[in-house]
């Protein structure tokens, strides 16, 4: 996320503004708002959208918003994919 720009120590927050930058997230940027930042619902939707989008998550049926076992994995799946850009 350094690389991309993000800076705040949140990763929330960082989660929030890429996806958002993206057109994933809908939500409101917490921090921005004086707010601590939460991986809720609406976080989970758009990252789970941006991992079915990629070929990460199977299909349009794993958008429900919860970040269990095959979120994580199409994370680790998308973190691994994006490893390629950012060898030296």
């Amino acid at each position: 996320m350094r690389r991309e720009g993000y800076k705040d120590k949140s990763l929330t927050t960082n989660l929030q503004r890429w996806l958002k930058k993206l057109g994933y997230y809908k939500g409101t940027i917490e921090a921005d708002r004086g707010k601590k930042p939460v991986f809720g619902t609406v976080l989970v939707r758009a990252l789970q959208a941006l991992l079915v989008a990629n070929g990460f998550l199977p299909s349009k049926a794993y958008i429900d918003g919860k970040r269990e076992a095959k979120t994580i994995r199409g994370e680790i799946g998308w973190l691994n994919h994006q490893a390629q850009y950012f060898k030296k």
